[in-house]
């Protein structure tokens, strides 16, 4: 009785969670990569920051002597065994979707990017341990499910979700190469090569970043004319500092000049500092470990010079934006005079003073006008432009500096305030395929 109790439950389970019951039904769901992925960031125990900056260091079996005891010991919790086995099973399913139903909606659930980073770094220390120890099939079977769950993540929604895919790829890329180098195990090393040489060239997931992109401009853009046409205005007066800046410029000059309450500066920081922490996050997946002389006191520039922003943001009431490092080294961002984004801490006011009646009906004029049509087509045009930019071509930067030069003089502020920089996109895939063309070649 006891047993088939156990059966029971054991099925139960296994229709809960299809990722473990592939072959039960094929009725079953698709099995989601993604229910892997957070139950392995679910049982990693929390890095300590000590370990966790140790662990952003390691790239290759070398390093691993200079970890310190506390490091060390980290590994050998005995749920790292779990973490790292839900991992291998979620990179082994096709589908990965960390959300019920992409809409391309800003609301959408995203991908916990930051834990993701932090599983994958932690994963690469565990293979190289793992290689160390003379298992190199082991090895190989780490590394290559960080570079799938890289893959996963880099289609699950827009142009970002892509760029940190690619920068997890990376990650799993300088495990592939000790284990190349090293490993005397020649089946293991072929194996490894011919999984690398068997990965479409990233620059062929442009098309898809893109296209995903250009729907959550549409869609977002959808919203705010459909906000247009409700009887109450409550929810255009809502998102009116976060889509203000699609105003043609003379329009945005009266915002400016406009009286404003204390609320609207609030909510104005708030989309600032989401900007900026967005902006450090990419920062952080390109530079693994952060350069020493990329002191905070320099990374605010740096993200400008960059290209990681367009622009640095202004706090609107002259507020002044710090950054800082946390306990498990992680970078927040703070204003000096607002609170942090979500902290609801506004004082009581009264928000039909900002934006004015008149603003608003202002607003509403030009999102249905025609002229608002014809920005959004051409802002859209945009993005069907890029997808067919060849980076291996031999035109190809000048078409690309041009293309981003448009954008950055257009007199459209859809295109001038909406476009990402898709130079630095085609640059790092090319990078990529470089460095698994490099590798499989050695």
């Amino acid at each position: 009785m006891k047993k088939s109790v156990s059966i029971l439950l054991i099925m139960a389970m296994a229709s809960v969670f299809p990722l473990f019951a592939q072959d039960l039904s094929s009725s079953l769901p698709t099995p989601n990569a993604a229910v892997g992925y957070l139950m392995a960031i679910g049982f990693l125990t929390p890095v300590p920051e000590q370990v966790m900056t140790e662990i952003n260091t390691v790239e290759n079996v070398a390093a691993l002597e200079k970890l310190s005891s506390k490091t060390k010991n980290f590994f050998t919790d005995g749920k790292l065994n779990t973490v790292f086995k839900m991992l291998i099973q979620g990179a082994e399913c096709k589908e990965c979707r960390f959300g019920y139903e992409r809409t391309y909606r800003a609301d959408d659930p995203v991908a916990p990017f930051r834990r993701l980073r932090e599983l994958a770094r932690t994963a690469r220390v565990y293979g190289l341990m793992q290689l160390k120890d003379g298992k190199p099939d082991k090895a190989f079977e780490t590394f290559k499910a960080i570079f799938c769950m890289g893959k996963h993540v880099e289609f699950d929604g827009t142009l970002i979700a892509g760029m940190i895919g690619i920068a997890l790829k990376n990650i799993s890329l300088s495990g592939f190469k000790e284990l190349v180098n090293l490993s005397k195990d020649k089946k293991i090393v072929e194996d490894a090569c011919q999984f690398l040489k068997s990965q479409p060239s990233a620059t062929l997931s442009a098309a898809k970043y893109l296209e995903s992109e250009k729907k959550y401009i549409a869609t977002a853009l959808n919203m705010i004319k459909e906000d247009s046409k409700k009887e109450s205005d409550e929810d255009l007066r809502n998102s009116y500092e976060n889509v203000v800046f699609i105003l043609p410029l003379n329009m945005q000059k009266n915002v400016v000049s406009s009286e404003t309450n204390t609320a609207s500066p609030v909510k104005s920081c708030s989309a600032n500092q989401r900007v900026l922490m967005g902006a450090v996050e990419m920062l952080c997946m390109d530079y693994n470990p952060m350069p020493a002389t990329l002191t905070l006191s320099i990374i605010p520039e740096f993200l400008v010079s960059s290209k990681y922003l367009k622009n640095f943001p202004e706090c609107p009431e002259k507020g002044k934006y710090e950054i800082t490092k946390t306990n498990e080294s992680a970078y927040e961002w703070h204003c000096t005079i607002h609170p942090e984004p979500g902290v609801t801490s506004e004082p009581a006011s009264d928000t039909s003073v900002y934006p004015s009646k008149s603003q608003i009906e202002e607003f509403k004029k030009f999102i249905n006008s025609t002229e608002f049509d014809k920005m959004t087509a051409e802002a859209l045009g945009m993005f069907d432009e890029a997808k067919k930019f060849d980076p291996y071509a031999a035109d190809y930067t000048a078409k690309i500096d041009a293309f981003q030069k448009k954008i950055e003089t257009s007199t459209n502020t859809i295109i001038k305030n909406a476009i990402p920089n898709f130079k630095k996109m085609f640059e790092s895939q090319v990078k990529q395929d470089e460095s698994i063309k490099k590798l499989i070649s050695r």
